[in-house]
């Protein structure tokens, strides 16, 4: 296992590693309440804890029975200052197994390779926009798409496995055996771990063994964090889109693999110049020089089939994070500052105060600003650790908190299947402009990943998004609340996280 997957997994297998308690384990040691409050001021702490932090009663803190008991040192049923100090740090190293500290020096980013000089238009131009929701709209209009190729096919995705990604495979099979020319880009981790790394590998051999071209993407060129020696441990190739004959392109947030189908998603199929500049940026990245692709051995197939669409004329750009540019967080920031009647937003992972506190201005403007998060509760489904760590929220929690304070309606997702998640990254601005892709509103995706959104100002495409979004809000969601002790730690953590560039969202 290469260095990068080692250190992923000691990243993101949460619970384990280091010698302090996690939430379901042993009580902390006693300590010294002086060096205690200390130690917390200097860390950053005293967010949480401070030498007047009165005691907390078992049934306030979110915790479960059995984890205040793990906390309670001296069996009173509640946590005082010092036992709240030590939930703060078991959730610290649930969240990373990392002692705080260990910085390193900063990291100047690479100006990426000399000869990477993809196209890049900040100006919309024509485009027939048309917008899928859910796997039962999305999958067939990626088969039909992929169907109606006659020259090339481009695809850029982190997840392409299962069943579904094994249908999706024998299609570009058969467009490669008639002379259509396919290649895949893919994020170099495969899956990483868990059930994705399973779906995955089968589907890469099968590509693989029917001469298809498959190039893992060149993670080391996109720009580095510094502040942590893992603080780069989570780069990925995050990006969700395809191309065919240099004209079409889909752009959404789905991933194409079992484990993403039954979450609620959204793509854009969009023509024209946007589609242009996204087979110009694969091909440029193709010709880097990326990772090994690894040895997946031999595989077999099965067998399907799928098709339908509606289109709508409108304007379209591309947002991306990228080697060469992060234009998507400043361009979502313009969108709300510039927003005169509304702003709506399904959201996944939505970490980044500065976006919360421009929606937070144009709510006080008078704008009509909500937002559905997800409760990100079904994390398991990547990462089987995830079963034992109750941290959902993370690290919603934050922003969302931001929002109820300021008195902006904002709502947690419900789950309407299993392990379903809110796993779109969209708003839509005005009744008239959607940003959507494959870009979380977090540091990461905004910065160092690889991402690409549509930002598509269509009426018509708009209105179908308010319809699904106005659904939702209705009969898909509750409010956010205030924050239980548990959530306020977890925002805490979150915080500190950020700060030393150790997050993975």
């Amino acid at each position: 296992m290469r260095l990068r997957h080692l250190s992923l997994a000691c990243l993101t297998l949460l619970v384990a590693a280091c010698g302090r308690p996690a939430l379901t384990g042993a009580a902390p040691k006693a300590e010294d309440a002086a060096r205690v409050m200390a130690a917390a001021r200097s860390a950053g702490e005293a967010e949480v804890v401070s030498w007047n932090t009165p005691a907390l009663a078992a049934n306030d803190t979110g915790l479960e029975p059995t984890d205040v008991a793990a906390f309670d040192r001296n069996g009173d049923g509640k946590l005082d200052a010092a036992e709240q100090l030590g939930l703060y740090r078991a959730v610290w190293d649930e969240m990373g197994t990392l002692a705080r500290g260990g910085q390193t020096a900063p990291v100047a980013p690479p100006t990426g390779p000399a000869d990477y000089h993809p196209p890049y238009n900040t100006a919309y131009t024509p485009t027939k926009a048309e917008i899928f929701f859910d796997a039962e709209e999305i999958l067939p209009a990626v088969v039909q798409t992929l169907q109606s190729a006659q020259r090339t096919i481009r695809m850029d995705l982190f997840m392409l496995g299962g069943s579904q990604g094994q249908k999706l495979a024998e299609l570009l099979v058969a467009k490669a055996k008639a002379g259509v020319d396919v290649r895949i880009l893919h994020d170099p981790g495969f899956g990483l771990a868990g059930e994705p790394h399973t779906q995955i590998i089968p589907v890469m051999r099968y590509l693989l063994d029917q001469g298809i071209r498959v190039k893992p993407y060149p993670l080391q060129d996109l720009p580095r964090r510094y502040g942590h020696p893992l603080a780069n441990a989570t780069q990925i190739d995050h990006d969700k889109f395809l191309v065919v004959d240099e004209q079409v392109a889909m752009v959404g947030s789905m991933n194409l693999i079992d484990v993403g189908v039954m979450n609620h998603d959204a793509y854009f199929r969009l023509t024209g110049d946007v589609a242009t500049e996204l087979a110009a940026t694969h091909d440029a990245t193709w010709r880097l020089d990326g990772p090994a692709l690894p040895d997946f051995g031999k595989a077999a197939p099965p067998a399907a089939r799928y098709g339908v669409a509606e289109a709508s004329e409108g304007q379209a750009r591309i947002l991306k994070t990228d080697i060469d540019r992060q234009t998507t967080r400043q361009g979502l920031l313009d969108a709300i500052a510039g927003s005169r009647k509304s702003v709506h937003v399904l959201i996944f992972e939505f970490g980044d105060p500065d976006v919360a506190a421009e929606l937070v201005k144009a709510a006080r403007r008078g704008v009509d600003v909500r937002v559905i998060a997800d409760p990100n509760a079904s994390y398991d489904k990547y990462f089987p650790a995830f079963k034992k760590v109750k941290l959902h929220g993370t690290p919603n929690l934050l922003t969302t908190n931001i929002l109820r304070e300021a008195g902006v309606p904002v709502k947690w997702y419900v789950a309407q299947a299993p392990h379903q998640e809110m796993h779109m990254k969209a708003a839509v601005i005005d009744h008239e402009r959607v940003i959507l892709g494959s870009t979380n509103f977090t540091y990461q995706a905004f910065h160092t990943f690889r991402e690409t959104s549509a930002d598509v100002v269509s009426p018509a495409a708009a209105a179908r998004w308010e319809d699904v979004f106005q659904k939702d809000w209705e009969a898909h969601a509750k409010p956010v609340l205030k924050q239980t002790y548990l959530e306020r730690v977890i925002t805490v953590a979150v915080k500190g996280f950020d700060k030393i560039n150790l997050s993975w969202w």
